[in-house]
């Protein structure tokens, strides 16, 4: 069952499919969540992965349960000795992890080895005692015990344990019957701040090395071995090191602020990452502006928004909107960082959250119609300022989408044309200045024709300016019964330019411009 999980403040909550949010969730004992550090999330078989923000990283199933990632290994040697008269005989060494287990006994996690012992122990027609310590960790609920057959040193599962309060175990399993497939991989989660899952593993970045991308042996998310690290090109280039992972069904992309690379392969010999077509002097700025649908991602880069799909990376806010990201006009690009975005799965757009123009914070967003390639905007609330927006799977399993302030709050998209119920939304369109052949001409301007979208109610305010280029000066409003599709206004004036301003404000009433016609415009003498 899809459920959807955020950070508020330091704790940790679900929301529900209405939208509310839950009490907050137990988190294991020690484990504490930052709150000057962005949370990462991932989504892994029926867990969601939590790093960065917590102490520990960190799963979470369907029900709230929170679980550290991997469990700590023990830290004694398990303790072999002859027990009582049996049928095995050898020399014998022996390996402990600890494990999570469900209530069907399936494995959740497991942590890495514990020290391995120093020497072999015989046994001659006896059963193999062992003796080891329990786990510190509530979340452990077994022990799994692994063994060589005699004198080897390959370790193979022996016997579990399914409790944390047994320190002891023995029995006679012979060599054979410990089957032919060795010990997994494990190791334990380090303290990463990005993650995502492809291919059936989980893949992350570590604090303390940003140029190497680490992954879990297949099938799992806690087998952490040391040797499943990748080095991403341009190492060292700068000190913020991989900046984002952004799945798709293919391959992982893998994006530095100044390159972007994918990853490919399904095992250590093939695992590899390659500079994508059109990556070079291109990555991604911030992690939390990734958003992937339909097997194609965009994201938020240093010059504007890209998207990156078969075809290798381009950039889709070059043109009218390229000024947005390129200069600072619109938007602090100092704080592109600190960018987020979501999908609208029911207007179909990616939705970009960034500081306004002097702005430390987020309190603007754009979108980008992904139907028809247009983008629209900026907007602001003065509801609420934005800090954070995601998805909600609701009632009937279907998307949408929420954003949360800074205030506290969630928010859902209305249908209704205002501000959350609490200002209109206003509307407020100046045409271009119109000069005609000739800008020293003066004009005469007739009767203005105004067409909009048929609405139940509400007035549209029409206010022509007149005048020399520059120096416009604004007339007499019109006013525009917008419950009927077409109005004539009345006749505009004499001027060698003109505009017209069309406004709005009203809570709950639609606008919809179709455009206007002035006739004539004549010709009155040259100034």
């Amino acid at each position: 069952m899809p459920f959807t999980l955020m950070q508020v403040g330091n704790t940790l909550k679900s929301v529900n499919t209405d939208g509310g949010l839950s009490s907050a969730l137990t988190l294991p004992s020690g484990v504490i969540l930052a709150t000057n550090l962005q949370p990462r999330f991932a989504r892994f078989k029926r867990y969601i992965v939590l790093v960065n923000t917590p102490s520990r990283a960190l799963s979470i199933d369907v029900d709230g349960v929170v679980r550290p990632l991997t469990p700590n290994p023990p830290s004694t040697a398990v303790a072999l000795s002859a027990g009582a008269a049996g049928t095995l005989s050898g020399s014998y060494l022996s390996l402990q992890t600890y494990k999570i287990l469900d209530t069907a006994g399936n494995t959740i996690a497991e942590s890495d080895y514990g020290p391995a012992m120093t020497a072999y122990v015989s046994v001659a027609s006896q059963k193999l005692h062992a003796a080891y310590a329990v786990s510190p960790d509530a979340a452990v609920s077994g022990t799994q015990l692994y063994r060589t057959t005699t004198l080897g040193a390959v370790y193979f599962p022996w016997t579990l344990v399914s409790d944390n309060t047994t320190t002891s175990v023995e029995n006679d399993i012979s060599d054979a019957a410990l089957g032919l497939i060795p010990g997994p991989e494990l190791g334990t989660a380090p303290d990463l701040t990005l993650i995502a899952e492809f291919g059936g593993r989980l893949w992350g970045v570590t604090r303390d090395d940003v140029d190497s991308l680490r992954y879990t042996s297949a099938g799992t998310m806690y087998g952490w071995a040391a040797l499943n690290t990748l080095l991403i090109p341009h190492v060292g280039s700068d000190g913020a090191g991989i900046s984002a992972l952004i799945p798709r069904r293919a391959a992982l992309g893998v994006s530095r602020r100044n390159t972007f690379s994918q990853v490919t392969g399904s095992q250590r010999t093939n695992i590899q990452p390659v500079i994508v077509n059109g990556g070079e002097n291109v990555g991604c700025v911030s992690q939390e502006s990734v958003v992937v649908f339909r097997d194609i991602a965009y994201f938020l880069s240093q010059d504007g928004v890209y998207q990156w799909d078969s075809n290798g990376i381009t950039c889709i806010s070059d043109g009218r909107v390229r000024t947005w990201f390129t200069t600072d006009e619109t938007f602090n690009r100092s704080m592109f960082w600190r960018a987020f975005s979501e999908f609208d799965p029911i207007a179909k757009k990616y939705r970009l959250f960034l500081a306004s123009k002097g702005s430390a914070v987020t309190d603007r967003w754009v979108e980008y119609d992904i139907m028809n390639g247009t983008w629209w905007g900026p907007h602001e609330t003065s509801a609420f300022t934005p800090s954070s927006a995601f998805l909600v799977a609701g009632r009937n399993q279907q998307l949408y989408p929420m954003i949360g302030s800074r205030e506290g709050y969630l928010s859902q998209d209305q249908e209704f044309k205002n501000d959350w119920g609490l200002l209109p939304i206003d509307f407020d369109v100046k045409t271009r200045d119109t000069e005609g052949d000739d800008p020293e001409q003066t004009k005469y301007h007739g009767e203005l024709s105004v067409f909009h979208q048929v609405q139940e109610s509400g007035d549209l305010t029409v206010t022509p300016s007149l005048g020399p280029v520059d120096e416009l000066v604004e007339q007499d409003p019109f006013t525009s019964d917008m419950t009927r599709g077409r109005r004539r206004l009345g006749r505009i004036g004499v001027g060698e330019s003109m505009a017209l301003r069309f406004q709005n404000d009203v809570v709950n009433e639609d606008v919809v411009l179709g455009g206007f016609v002035i006739d004539p415009v004549d010709n009155a003498g040259r100034r």
